[in-house]
Parts: C-alpha cells; structure tokens; sequence
C-alpha cells in the first residue's frame, strides 16, 4: 500500500537539513495557457508533531474576536490583538515558527517571517496581530477559497447541511479542485468550510522548506486540474 507523501520541514535535525529549495519544482506554471492543461498539485498544511501548539491566554476574549470569520471575510478593521500562549500542559516539545489555532484551517506565524513566507503575493491575504508570549504573531486571514472541487474523483468528507449551498467539506483525503483561478494561488480554502483546513501549492511549500520554517508539516492530498476530464485518480 502506497504511504501518504508527507513533507516535513524541520531544520536542525541530527539527520542532516531537510528538503533544500533546489529538490522542488513548481508544477504550477503561472500566467500562461500551459498552466491551465497542467495539473497542480495540492498540499494540505498541518502541524507537524514535535511542537508545543498555540492556545489562546483568555479564551473569552479570544471568542470575543469573530473568530468564526477568519477565511470568510476582512477583520482588519474590527480585530483586537489576542493573547496567545504555548500549549505546555498537554504536550512538550519545542517552540515552533508556525502553528495552526484550534482549528486547522486557523494559521499563525511570527510576524518576522510574513514578507519571507508570502513575499509580494499578499493579495486576499491578511495578517490580523495577535501577541505570542510577549513576541509579534499574525494569525492568517486567507480571503482566497474555492468551491469548485470534482466530487466524483475526490475522496472528501462532506455534511449537506447548507440548504441551496454546496456540501460543507470537513476532511479532504483527496480532491481534485476545477476552479482556473486556483492555478493562481499560493494557498486557499474551500469557501464552504473555511476553517477545516488551508491548501497550498508547490510554490508555497518550496518557500516554507528554504526557510527551513519549524511547525509545519505538508501531506499531498490532491490536484488543480483544468477541469473533470483532466481530474487524477486517487493513488492506491
């Protein structure tokens, strides 16, 4: 049986460095007709093990923050800064760069690290202040989502509860996503359930493994196709 291609990005260990920039080739050719024929594929972001993961200090104030938004819609102008702590109670481990916020779709990194991570490719992206034990954090507000996944060559967990509205995805084994904007995107969600997971392509996971980002770990779970005549089958 074929194991999950996973991408750890964990500098520093005894083994020798992780995946160098030089190993990864974008299959996303931006800006052209060729990208179109092409697929891309698709990385789910997760939280690697080996980390303590973030928490909010104040779990009131933090609810209090529309946090239930985040990936749905702009909060930079109503968005008080969080309080946030390392988890050490449940889980021992080292302090990471990187860390999902209860739920995986919820981004935080230091605040250091955003130009290196998204460069100049911050559009619908925001990078909403949150306070890390006395360091600058930014939670990730990603306004940038889909909708148009192949249902018969994807393998997802779906609740129909949204009456006139899409299926609300809650866990992607894989998918095939057909929307052409996406070739565009560094990283999305899935507009019917924003908060269940971030995506990424090629380009983004290039970028967190030459920063030798810590937290973060990558599972490919999918493709960009052109549309369902081009969609990739499920590995065995």
């Amino acid at each position: 049986r074929r194991q999950p291609l996973l991408v750890a990005v964990q500098p520093g260990r005894d083994e020798g460095p992780g995946p160098s920039s030089a190993s990864w080739r974008s299959c996303c050719n931006h800006g052209g007709d060729i990208a179109m024929t092409k697929p891309c594929r698709v990385w789910a972001i997760r939280f690697a093990d080996g980390y303590v993961g973030a928490v909010a200090s104040n779990w009131k104030q933090y609810s209090a923050l529309d946090y239930v938004n985040l990936n749905n819609k702009s909060l930079l102008l109503s968005w008080q800064l969080p309080e946030l702590k390392w988890d050490r109670k449940k889980k021992t481990g080292k302090t990471p760069d990187a860390s999902t916020l209860y739920f995986p779709g919820v981004f935080c990194f230091r605040r250091s690290i955003a130009t290196a991570l998204f460069g100049s490719s911050a559009k619908d992206l925001e990078f909403l202040p949150a306070n890390m034990e006395g360091e600058e954090w930014v939670l990730l507000n990603c306004l940038r989502s889909t909708n148009a996944i192949d249902f018969n060559s994807s393998d997802v967990l779906s609740i129909d509860d949204m009456p006139g509205g899409p299926p609300r995805i809650v866990d992607v084994r894989w998918m095939n996503v057909t929307d052409p904007v996406a070739y565009e995107l560094e990283i999305f969600c899935i507009r019917s359930s924003p908060l269940a997971r971030l995506f990424c392509t090629d380009v983004f996971v290039d970028r967190a493994v030459s920063l030798g980002l810590r937290g973060l770990d990558f599972k490919h779970v999918g493709y960009i196709v052109a549309d369902a005549s081009h969609a990739v089958p499920k590995p065995p």
